[in-house]
């Protein structure tokens, strides 16, 4: 039985490198470049969908109270409830990927 390395050794002995002559570079630039959007545009779309979800269920009252309940508590120096606090961190971190998922998705 033979081990790894002889292995290795017998085709390192044997090895043949093939020259292109630059084919492969000459067909990748003649290959058309194509943009991606989907990555962005799936972001985007889950991140409505997630805030419709989540307004349907909870309730714009219930997130608008919790948004104010933590403005208040801020602007008092007064430490938020949590349910304010993850409903504004929440929602901002939504509005920055929005904004990133837009950004990101550019439309030359």
């Amino acid at each position: 039985m033979t081990s790894d390395k002889d292995l290795k050794q017998l085709f390192e002995a044997h090895r043949t490198e093939w020259s292109d002559n630059g084919f492969s570079e000459e067909i990748k630039h003649r290959l058309p470049e194509r943009p991606s959007y989907l990555p962005p545009v799936l972001m985007l779309v889950s991140i409505i969908a997630g805030l419709t979800l989540t307004i349907s269920v909870v309730g714009a009252t219930t997130i608008f109270a919790n948004i104010v309940n933590f403005v208040s508590a801020v602007s008092l120096l007064q430490l938020p409830s949590a349910s304010a606090t993850v409903t504004y961190v929440g929602i901002f971190a939504t509005f920055c990927l929005i904004g990133f998922a837009v950004s990101a998705t550019d439309l030359e």
